[in-house]
């Protein structure tokens, strides 16, 4: 039987095309193959291989894991690159503006929210959420209400009737069997994954979400957890009360960056005849608050979301996604605790000359009552007094 992906492989220039210009947009080899053979190669004196009927000279097993599962599909392979930008920050929509179209409309940004609220924070997890997902597909237990597929609706019958090509190459995809509605196999159950002889890829499997492994025990950081802090079971965290002391634990008032804020906010305070280090302190650290929760209560939900789509996970698999988000939000507010504090001193510093002169005004030869609430009245027709505590 014909393999157009073989087709594609045979020829350089076929295969570089492919993978510069066609492999992105989701389009698999045998299908773009087929296409371009009979468009042009067929009137280009080409030939197409066969497909051997035994794959053993040609070919190596590879374990089949949910890593090698996405490499040896170019769509989830597509998707997996989009995704772990997506994970790591990356502005998806704008990197990926030329993506092909999803059939729902779906933005990458957007397809990506949705696979992480699966767990899908690894190649590994991303894998096998989707073999899961399309598992719950056909046996009809898929949780989402509102869908489409159904089974034994047009949708569902469609989605389970394959072609050869369709996901991937004749060599981890067989031409048979194919699914059909009356006989209907996922991806994962027609998914045979090998490898040609020569091939240098390699697939590797984790057993969970990948978790950052960057130490939060230096001191100076503005993000400190000591050895007496317990991880956060941030699934728990609902409570605004609760969360707020939770992260009042690991924001790090002996950092530099925080004593320079909180000595900079001393010395506007002084300034109003206010000398009191703890009300300063106070400041900082509710300015910084207003900072820190949202980003925690977003990773909250995040691992919340993620426990509700994984019901079948076990407390060891729990227990690393807390992890991961407990790590993931530790990253971001350090981040961001660095860049409101840097802009607090800065502002801070203003507020400082801003006192200067309205203490040069007060104690100026001749000033009396009236000056001073002309003064007042100035400032308040200018917008009055800047925003405290320098946001």
């Amino acid at each position: 039987m014909a393999s157009y992906s073989d087709y594609v492989q045979k020829y350089p220039d076929l295969i570089a095309h492919y993978n510069t210009q066609i492999k992105d947009s989701g389009k698999s080899m045998e299908q773009w193959g087929q296409e371009h053979w009979d468009k042009f190669g067929s009137n280009e004196n080409r030939t197409i291989p066969q497909a051997s009927s035994s794959s053993s000279s040609t070919s190596t097993a590879a374990p089949k894991t949910a890593s090698s599962y996405v490499d040896l599909s170019p769509d989830l392979a597509q998707g997996w690159k989009v995704l772990e930008d997506y994970l790591a920050g990356v502005d998806v929509n704008t990197k990926y503006a030329d993506m092909a179209p999803h059939p729902g409309g779906l933005t990458p940004s957007q397809r990506s929210e949705y696979w992480e609220k699966r767990g899908a924070t690894s190649k590994e997890a991303f894998g096998k959420a989707h073999a899961a997902e399309d598992m719950a597909l056909k046996l009809g237990t898929y949780k989402q209400s509102g869908t489409d597929y159904k089974i034994g609706s047009d949708p569902w019958k469609e989605l389970f009737t394959s072609k050869a090509g369709q996901f991937g190459t004749s060599l981890n995809y067989p031409d048979t069997p194919q699914s059909t509605s009356e006989a209907p196999l996922t991806r994962w159950e027609m998914f045979d994954p090998r490898l040609p002889a020569s091939s240098a890829t390699e697939t590797t499997a984790t057993t969970g979400p990948e978790i950052t492994t960057t130490g939060w025990t230096d001191p100076n950081s503005s993000v400190y957890v000591s050895d007496e802090i317990q991880t956060m079971d941030m699934a728990t965290l609902t409570d605004e009360m609760d969360l707020s002391n939770k992260l009042t634990e690991i924001i790090n008032m002996d950092s530099p960056l925080f004593k320079a804020a909180a000595t900079k906010a001393l010395q506007v305070m002084q300034k109003r005849g206010i000398v009191n280090s703890s009300l300063a302190n106070e400041a900082v650290m509710n300015a910084i608050l207003d900072v820190a929760m949202p980003i925690a209560s977003a990773e909250v939900q995040a691992l919340q979301q993620n426990l509700y789509y994984n019901t079948d996970w076990t407390n060891q698999q729990k227990t690393d996604a807390n992890k991961y988000f407990y790590e993931r939000m530790l990253t971001k507010l350090k981040s961001s605790l660095d860049m409101q504090l840097q802009k607090m001193v800065q502002s801070f510093g203003a507020w400082g000359k801003y006192g200067d002169w309205i203490q040069n005004i007060v104690t100026s030869p001749g000033a009396d009552q009236d000056a001073w609430q002309r003064m007042l009245d100035a400032m308040k027709g200018g917008g009055g007094w800047p925003a405290y505590p320098g946001n």
